[in-house]
């Protein structure tokens, strides 16, 4: 069997502009709060209790400024509590 081979010149091959991908874009927002509280309680000392929440929002969207498929957005919430033992005299 002879292998059989395109004639030259079948297909026309034609160099494309260069062509730039484009890209998701993702924003990040994080605010952070804290609360202090004192409790009063009989003795030398109180206590002061310190709370923080720090929330996280990452929005993604693609240049049309819509949101991409399988890139949801998401909130992250997080909160810490700090409690120290002060002086009544401090504690106000």
């Amino acid at each position: 069997m002879e292998s059989q081979q395109a004639p030259k010149g079948r297909f026309q091959i034609e160099p494309l502009e260069e062509r730039i991908t484009p890209s998701i874009l993702t924003s990040s927002l994080t605010t952070s709060s804290s609360k202090t509280t004192n409790t009063k309680h009989p003795g030398p000392t109180d206590t002061q209790s310190t709370t923080t929440t720090t929330t996280t929002t990452v929005e993604s969207s693609n240049p049309a400024g819509h949101q991409p498929p399988g890139q949801p957005n998401y909130t992250d919430t997080s909160t810490t509590t700090t409690a120290t033992e002060i002086a009544n005299r401090l504690a106000r």
